[in-house]
């Protein structure tokens, strides 16, 4: 199976952040827009495991110890791909989620699964392969500052059922 530590949103952000991709919507040639069900914040990957490998990951999610914080998401950006971009709802700097994902990290590594070796930025996807009209601006969308507050972090797992991208919550932690 296919996993990930994710944080997971209230429905009210995720309101907010679907108003956003309707706007973008209407902006785009083409794009595919990340499922309201799937909103979230990627932590940590950690791709293909077997049971045994989840039951660790599982016991990690349940031993993480962190405080509650807020995100605040105010800005929109893409990360430049050939198929088309990946565009993405960015956050003031964090030193609760930073610090959350390094105690993460650092717990995923000790148990033996790898992490990403770049440096963690933290983006909430909201389309991939998209390329806009001309007349648009990226840069110069202004998204109203949204506040989030994170009360726990979510082992997911991710795979494709009946042709549909689905993430299924196996595990809540914080």
């Amino acid at each position: 199976m296919r996993l990930f530590f994710a944080i997971n949103f209230q429905k009210e952000v995720k309101d907010a952040l679907a108003a956003v991709q309707n706007d973008l919507r209407r902006q785009v040639v083409r794009g595919n827009f990340t499922l309201y069900e799937n909103l979230h914040l990627t932590l940590v990957f950690i791709g293909e495991v077997h049971d045994r490998q989840a039951e660790r990951l599982v016991q990690i999610a349940e031993e993480l110890e962190a405080g509650p914080f807020v995100l605040r998401f105010t800005h929109l950006g893409r990360f430049k791909r050939d198929g088309g971009d990946l565009i993405w709802a960015g956050m003031e700097k964090s030193a609760p989620l930073l610090s959350l994902y390094e105690k993460l990290a650092a717990r995923v590594q000790t148990a033996g699964f790898s992490v990403e070796e770049r440096a963690y930025k933290p983006h909430l996807t909201l389309a991939r392969a998209v390329r806009f009209r001309d007349f648009f601006s990226l840069p110069d969308y202004k998204m109203d500052p949204l506040e989030a507050e994170v009360t726990g972090i979510s082992l997911m797992k991710s795979e494709r059922l009946k042709g549909r991208l689905t993430y299924t919550e196996l595990r809540t932690g914080l």
